[in-house]
């Protein structure tokens, strides 16, 4: 892995043999958030067109929830599960699973775990779920892709690339039109940062004052992950040969100048890039990676 990056944990080795990691994240708190299921159930073949088409499983799946550091496992909790989720943890250690898809009106495909695993509460965020990532206040902040944005099955009406909510279901922000496709989300202790399609601006919603401010992009386009401290920005990723790269940019008045680009190796080994606050977390199937761009200043 690249220099800059420090290992955080081979996670890999303090999970069962037989499971396999279907969906993971990073929390507020900068943890790691792991779904597994049995490897005979990952292979179970789909009674029509496959667990991740589907708004709902024909047949839950045996999940555990893992929450992890750097130290290693916090704890896990063994729950029945859809795949094709995204997964959060919440401050107070609960957990929060979103499937992407929900095609009615009346499905509700964000749950609530509690602390026995059971669901304690649904609600419904809508259709084409690309990220899910938890802010202050319990605050839920979603992207979508763009198959929910032009027109949202869930909601059955045109939408938004980006949206927040609160556990209760209630919608508290929608973003107004104007997000296509929301390619990267970070959501940090007093702003909500993104990236988006087509011309990938960089955008800072004051989660204070409500005030959005944009910052045109010219250095990554499709841009899937950014991590942010002060007036300086990581972009990682980029279409076709600019996957593995990153640039760090300067936060100027409208625009971003560069400081310094560099690559990421084994590209074909990512399974996640994301940003939370000024800290990019990188994972392949074993290990945990970060970099913290105040690192680089």
């Amino acid at each position: 892995m690249h220099e800059l990056f420090s290992h955080r944990l081979n996670f890999a080795e303090l999970l069962p043999s037989e499971e396999v990691v279907v969906t993971w994240n990073i929390t507020r708190g900068n943890e790691l958030v792991l779904l597994t299921v049995p490897e005979e159930d990952w292979n179970r073949p789909p009674e029509r067109g496959g667990p991740f088409s589907r708004t709902r499983p024909d047949k839950p799946y045996d999940g555990t929830l893992w929450r992890l550091t750097d130290q290693g496992v916090v704890y896990s909790l063994d729950i029945p599960c859809a795949l094709g989720v995204h997964i959060q943890g919440l401050p107070d250690g609960r957990f929060l699973l979103v499937r992407a898809r929900c095609r009615k009106v009346d499905d509700l495909n964000a749950e609530v775990i509690g602390f026995a695993g059971e669901v304690e509460s649904r609600f419904k965020v809508g259709d084409a779920v690309e990220d899910v990532q938890v802010g202050g206040d319990d605050s839920v902040w979603v992207s979508y892709f763009d198959e929910g944005t032009f027109y949202n099955d869930g909601w059955k009406e045109i939408w938004t690339g980006l949206a927040e909510f609160n556990l209760e279901g209630e919608l508290k922000y929608r973003h107004p039109f104007g997000i296509c496709d929301c390619y990267s989300l970070n959501v940090g202790k007093s702003d909500v940062y993104a990236c988006y399609h087509s011309d990938f601006p960089v955008l800072k919603f004051s989660l204070k004052d409500k005030v959005e401010t944009l910052w045109q992009n010219d250095f990554r386009r499709g841009c899937r992950a950014l991590a942010v401290w002060g007036d300086t920005a990581l972009l990682a990723g980029g279409y076709a040969d600019e996957f593995a790269l990153a640039s760090l940019v300067s936060l100027g008045r409208e625009e971003t100048s560069l400081l310094q680009e560099f690559s990421l190796e084994r590209p074909q080994e990512f399974r996640l890039l994301t940003g939370r606050g000024p800290i990019l977390h990188y994972l392949n199937w074993k290990d945990w990676w970060t970099l913290d761009i105040r690192e680089l200043l």
